[in-house]
């Protein structure tokens, strides 16, 4: 993450890097890749969040600058408020944050075996009997992250880190290397259609509680709270206009409401 922009104004210049002055009117958003929500930065299709932010930052004159940048990592810098934001947060893995009103989505662990697997994943009790692959600084709900905690030291939990993350959990899972991966559904289901594996693998079952996630803005940028307000009032407006089922759709997606 090097590259720098530059805006020269009345003389000065100012830059831009992950670790250095924000611009008043950009907006740096960062998190690991994580499709459909936020999908290669610079590609023509970045994910339906980073679509959703610029469209309505940009119509009140702020540009979205979306890079791509390990989980833990993202949410470390942003705290410090050196980048703005970040794209898919929990509120348990953001505590502190600013948070708009309005999500961006509504999810629910799922677990994901190999087809021939007979496990399922029937409450907490039942991981007990597979070794999971998770990510770390991943927020996965209140009984799940209780029994990670309680069992942080087990053989049977393995986390990986890194930009892309779900990938090499899935092809620890492909290698047996693991007994399941746990996602949200529809980001595991794009993920090994783009990888062309999606034939492996099936659900083993949910934990049936939909959490929502966020763009969630610095708890070190005063900008933060009116940046939140901008974003949920425009996920109100696009959706009264048809402009969110518009991107949502062009992911594959249906509004959480």
């Amino acid at each position: 993450m090097k590259k720098i922009f530059k805006k020269t104004a009345m003389g000065i210049i100012a830059g831009l890097t992950l670790a250095g002055n924000l611009h008043a009117d950009d907006i740096v958003l960062g998190a690991d890749i994580w499709p459909p929500f936020n999908c290669e930065p610079g590609s023509k299709n970045p994910g339906y969040m980073v679509e959703i932010a610029r469209k309505i930052f940009e119509q009140k004159g702020h540009k979205i600058i979306y890079k791509e940048i390990p989980w833990s990592r993202a949410i470390n810098i942003c705290r410090k408020g050196k980048i703005n934001g970040i794209i898919g947060a929990a509120k348990g893995e953001a505590e502190g944050f600013v948070f708009p009103k309005e999500p961006l989505g509504k999810l629910e662990n799922f677990a994901f075996v190999l087809k021939d697997s007979n496990w399922k994943y029937d409450g907490i009790d039942s991981l007990k009997k597979v070794k999971l692959g998770l990510i770390i600084d991943y927020d996965y709900g209140e009984k799940m992250n209780k029994y990670l905690e309680d069992n942080k030291d087990s053989k049977l939990i393995e986390k990986v880190g890194g930009t892309d993350p779900l990938r090499k959990n899935i092809l620890k899972l492909k290698a047996k290397r693991i007994d399941a991966v746990i996602e949200a559904k529809p980001v595991f289901e794009y993920t090994v259609n783009k990888m062309g594996v999606s034939d492996l693998f099936k659900s083993a079952g949910s934990d049936g509680e939909p959490d929502p996630i966020y763009i969630a803005f610095s708890p070190n940028n005063p900008k933060s709270k009116e940046y939140a307000k901008i974003l949920s009032d425009g996920i109100v407006e696009m959706r009264k206009s048809g402009e969110l089922a518009k991107i949502l759709a062009k992911y594959g997606q249906k509004d959480w409401e």
